[in-house]
C-alpha cells in the first residue's frame, strides 16, 4: 500500500486500504452493504467507526481488522 502514489501518510487507514483495493467509496459501500455517506464520514474522520463497522469493512476489503484502526 505504501508504494501507491495516491495514498498519503495523512489518509485514514480505510482510505488507504480502499485505494489499494482499487475501489471507490460507492463500490466499497455496495460490497460492505453500508451507506456511502458513512464511509465518507469515516474517511474524513467525522465518524469514529464501531467495531462492527470496522469488521464489516475489513471483511469486504479482505484485510485484517487492525489494518483499519487509527
Amino acid at each position: 500500500m505504501a508504494d501507491d502514489p495516491r495514498i498519503h501518510a495523512t489518509d485514514h487507514p480505510l482510505t488507504a486500504a480502499r485505494g489499494a483495493a482499487g475501489l471507490t467509496v460507492d463500490q466499497l459501500a455496495r460490497i460492505a452493504d453500508l451507506e456511502p455517506t458513512l464511509l465518507r464520514a469515516i474517511e474524513a474522520r467525522r465518524h469514529r467507526p464501531t467495531l462492527g463497522e470496522l469488521n464489516t469493512l475489513a471483511l469486504a476489503l479482505r484485510v485484517n481488522l487492525v489494518d483499519l484502526r487509527e
